[in-house]
């Protein structure tokens, strides 16, 4: 075990314990943590930075995670959500994911595991509950780098005050979190332009120049396929930190949001291998080459 268990009881208190095995950082089997998580109604958090804070999101990971000199090693890809969905988006998660009758144990659970990564152990389960994955795998090979994505929010709780809940859970949280990684060569995925925006306050980022290029030489047909090339919905690149809380660097995807199956962009960009393929494969092979998957 290593310093992320520590700063998971910081944030979700004796919860942490519950959800993950006695002897090392993993999230226990799924027949586990659907007994648990059905037991644990009641917000646990030691922390009450916020007012009106709710339910929470859990990170999410696969497998054990090691360590090396108190560092993660085997999770180089991290997914960053900026919040916890609200509570009927919650709700619909545990009815369809979990299989959960909540007329029977009276109100949503006030943990979720973030996109149900480490609840649901395998990619097929992961892409038919979200469409995140579903989308992510349009565009890079899941099922060899499912193991090393670690997916954590930015506010820990759901509430009232995002833009409050953004600020204050990275002061106390978020760094001391990402500082249990490596510093460098990793992988960041953001989605949507509010994740962006708001981590271009911590990090500076520098969008490849050949991926630059074939977005403007393409612009027109890319645009057929929901990607807008004026102001990149999609993007690969390198980052660095700006602020000395932090000190982190690496390569980053920048996509839009996975919001729903009625998502009309990434409806449009789900035909794109179908409809042009040599495009297609112009597009994905220079992500799959810049990040060498």
């Amino acid at each position: 075990m290593g310093c992320l268990r520590a700063i998971l009881k910081e944030i979700y208190g004796n919860v942490t314990e519950d959800i993950l095995f006695e002897n090392r950082d993993e999230l226990k089997k799924t027949n586990e943590l659907n007994a648990i998580i059905k037991t644990i109604i009641t917000r646990q958090s030691p922390c009450h930075e916020c007012e009106k804070a709710q339910h929470q999101d859990f990170p999410g990971w696969i497998g054990q995670i090691q360590y090396e000199n108190n560092r993660i090693v085997n999770k180089d890809i991290i997914i960053f959500g900026l919040e916890i969905s609200n509570k009927q988006s919650v709700k619909s998660a545990f009815i369809k994911n979990y299989g959960y009758d909540l007329q029977s144990i009276n109100d949503i659970p006030q943990i979720h595991i973030g996109y149900e990564l480490g609840y649901l152990k395998d990619l097929e389960s992961l892409v038919k509950a979200h469409w995140l994955w579903r989308n992510l795998n349009y565009i890079i090979p899941l099922e060899i780098l499912i193991k090393r994505i670690y997916f954590t929010d930015i506010a820990k709780c759901f509430t009232d005050n995002k833009p409050q809940a953004y600020r204050k859970c990275t002061q106390k949280f978020l760094f001391k979190e990402l500082n249990c990684f490596k510093d460098d060569n990793i992988i960041f995925i953001l989605q949507g332009r509010d994740s962006m925006k708001f981590f271009d306050n911590y990090f500076n980022f520098n969008i490849n120049s050949s991926f630059q290029n074939f977005l403007q030489v393409n612009q027109e047909k890319l645009g057929e396929f929901g990607i807008n090339t004026e102001k990149p919905n999609f993007q690969i690149g390198d980052f660095h930190s700006n602020q000395k809380e932090i000190d982190k660097r690496g390569q980053y995807l920048y996509l839009p949001h996975s919001s729903s199956r009625n998502n009309a962009l990434w409806s449009k960009f789900r035909n794109f291998n179908e409809l042009n393929q040599e495009l297609f494969s112009q597009f994905q092979n220079l992500i799959l080459n810049f990040f060498n998957f």
